[in-house]
Order: structure tokens, then sequence, then C-alpha cells
């Protein structure tokens, strides 16, 4: 299930419109499509002094995050950090999720921490890998890019600091995707 949702997702990011918002109607066989719906999730435990990573195998779902829908499953990873550590434990956690992880060759920077989990995004670098153009690479944005999307401080620059996490916390949170409504709907 989730390989073939991963595809169509693929199919979306190469054709670049924005499919995976949703809205676009049929895709990939599936009416009413929207992306963002396969959770890439890794725990974060620890074994004696050393931090361990377990990558879970993709969960597909029937909500996804605004986020994961913008960029694609494939490009958003969340840690979910065991109950026992805490973020100022000697700043270990705060020293992993200020710094960039890498999963099998993919680079992946920090965009929000949440209820002991932390969510990144694959920004538009490589690691030890080149730019495969027909694979949609080059359609991977920039981590300063992906916050001007969201929430531009240029074009809101009035905006203390606070409201701009509560509308990334706003944008992680499962919802499903919008529904387009005809205006003789609103009377």
């Amino acid at each position: 299930m989730c390989r073939r949702e991963y595809d169509r997702e693929q199919d979306a990011i190469v054709e670049n419109r924005g499919r995976g918002m949703g809205l676009m109607g049929t895709w990939g066989k599936v009416d009413d499509w929207y992306g963002g719906r396969i959770q890439q999730i890794v725990h974060v435990s620890r074994d004696g002094g050393r931090l361990v990573f377990r990558v879970d195998t993709p969960e597909m779902q029937m909500r996804s995050t605004r986020f994961a829908r913008y960029l694609g499953s494939c490009h958003v990873l969340e840690l979910k950090v065991m109950k026992d550590f805490q973020f100022d434990n000697g700043g270990q956690m705060k020293v992993m999720v200020a710094k960039i992880f890498i999963l099998c060759g993919c680079i992946f920077v920090p965009f929000d921490a949440k209820d002991r989990k932390v969510f990144l995004m694959e920004p538009n670098e490589n690691y030890e890998h080149e730019l495969i153009p027909e694979q949609g690479n080059s359609y991977r944005v920039s981590l300063q890019s992906f916050i001007d999307w969201h929430n531009s401080h240029r074009r809101n620059s009035k905006q203390v600091h606070a409201p701009h996490l509560g509308n990334a916390c706003r944008m992680l949170l499962s919802s499903l995707r919008m529904r387009r409504v005809s205006p003789s709907a609103n009377g």
C-alpha cells in the first residue's frame, strides 16, 4: 500500500504542480487524491551513553499535515524522543535537534519540535549523491524557502515569534485536506 502511495507522490512531485496539496481530482487511479499521508518515524533512545535511532516501517494514514502535503511524505521525517530524555539534560537533545540528520544519504533539517517530537524536512541539499532531476530532486526547497512559504517574516514583520511558532504547530496537526466549495453553496 505504501509503495503505491510513494509512487503516486513521486509522480506528483515530478509533475511540480502542487498536486500533493489536493483539490486536483483523480491521481493514480485514486479519486480526490492528496499527498502527505505516509508517516516516516524514527525513534530515538539511549543505549548507555550512545543515542540509538530506530526507523519504523512507513505507515499509511487517512490524515496528513499541510507540511507533508506540500513537501511530500518522503521529504518529511518525525523523530520521536523517548520519555527518559529531557531537552535540557546536559544539552544532549538540544545539540542533536540543532544539527542536520542524514538518513540513507538524504539530509534532513529540523524545523519544529513539539510533544517529544522533532520534525525535519529534506531541503535542496545533497550528501554524497548527485541531483537526479528526473526524480524531482530539483524541486526540493531550501529551509528558508520552506519557512517563507509557510509564514514569511518579510511579509509579516510585525509578528512576534510566539504566534509564528503557533502557526507552525497548526500546520503539523493531522488534518484532512481542504475541500472545494462551490460559490452557490455559500448562499
